[in-house]
């Protein structure tokens, strides 16, 4: 797996590498990532490629789960220091 490009952002880090028939883009959000992977069969350079997929929807998704994702955390760190 070889890293193709960092894609700037206001918010996160997003790294996108590419391996034999997928692209994976990784997007971190503090200690948290989340990661997809798309089929270069999907991704048509033609269309704008994987830029013209992590549009502004795509993003506000992404948030939408990085929220959830830091709730469950400290949830479970409230749980783990009351023990």
């Amino acid at each position: 797996m070889r890293l193709v490009e960092v894609i700037p952002h206001p918010i996160f880090k997003v790294s996108v590498y590419s391996h034999d028939l997928h692209y994976y883009i990784e997007i971190e959000g503090g200690p948290m990532k989340q990661c997809f992977k798309f089929s270069k069969e999907l991704v048509s350079a033609e269309k704008g490629g994987i830029n013209a997929l992590l549009d502004e929807a795509f993003f506000k998704q992404v948030k939408t789960v990085f929220d959830t994702m830091h709730q469950n955390f400290s949830d479970a760190v409230r749980r783990y220091k009351n023990l």
